[in-house]
Parts: structure tokens; C-alpha cells; sequence
């Protein structure tokens, strides 16, 4: 069962992660260069990918904490509710390669998130 649990959590973080770029690349190689021809093309597209962002930048967080305290847990040989501990976590973080490739992926997931933000921001329709 854990097993299982521990294949779709990573499973959904892949599809999220995936999703995210997907939206950019598709934003970026696809309707940017095509919205000079079709004016009515990036109007389209922005409220799709802002809904597409909105839902995968919290989907690729939960998902890589729960994937980080699935593998704490296997590290630990602990049952799941044990490697709630703070002092586990804090271990696996700081003194395993695992966690600091964690740092390096949350680092990107909250450079992602203010990209995706300001990107909102300036697309908004003006008042």
C-alpha cells in the first residue's frame, strides 16, 4: 500500500511539474510568436493558462511534500505517521543529497510561483 502511494504522489508531481512547462513552452514558442496574426489568440489563451498555472503550482507543492516526507519516512524505517517528527525532517533536509536537491526544487517552485504571478498581474485586463 505505502508503495502504491508513494508511486502516485510522485506520479502527480511529475504531471504537475509537466503541466507547468507545458504552459510555458506553449505560451512562449506557440501563442507569442502566433498573436501578432491572431489578435484573438492570446485573449483566448490567457485565462486557459492562468487556470492551468493556478492549478499546478499548488498541485507540485503538496505533492513534493508529501513525496518528501513518503521518502523521509522510507529512510527512516519509520511508519508514516512517525516522520512527522520535525527532527527527521530537518535531518533528511540538511544532511542528505535528497534534501538538497528538495532546496534546489523548492527554490524553483517559488521562482516559478512569482513568474507565474507577476506574469498574472501584467496580463490582467486593464480597468
Amino acid at each position: 500500500m505505502a508503495l502504491t502511494f508513494f508511486a502516485l504522489v510522485r506520479a502527480l508531481h511529475f504531471a504537475a511539474c509537466l503541466l507547468l512547462a507545458g504552459v510555458w513552452v506553449f505560451d512562449r514558442l506557440i501563442v507569442h510568436p502566433l498573436a501578432a496574426a491572431e489578435p484573438g489568440l492570446r485573449a483566448s489563451w490567457n485565462p486557459r493558462g492562468r487556470r492551468l498555472s493556478a492549478a499546478a503550482l499548488p498541485l507540485a507543492l503538496l505533492s513534493g511534500a508529501a513525496w518528501f516526507w513518503l521518502a523521509a519516512a522510507d529512510m527512516s524505517g519509520q511508519p508514516l505517521a512517525a516522520a512527522f517528527d520535525p527532527h527527521l525532517l530537518a535531518t533528511v533536509w540538511n544532511r542528505t543529497d535528497f534534501g538538497t536537491l528538495w532546496q534546489v526544487r523548492l527554490a524553483l517552485w517559488a521562482a516559478a510561483a512569482l513568474l507565474a504571478c507577476l506574469a498574472w498581474r501584467n496580463r490582467l485586463p486593464p480597468r
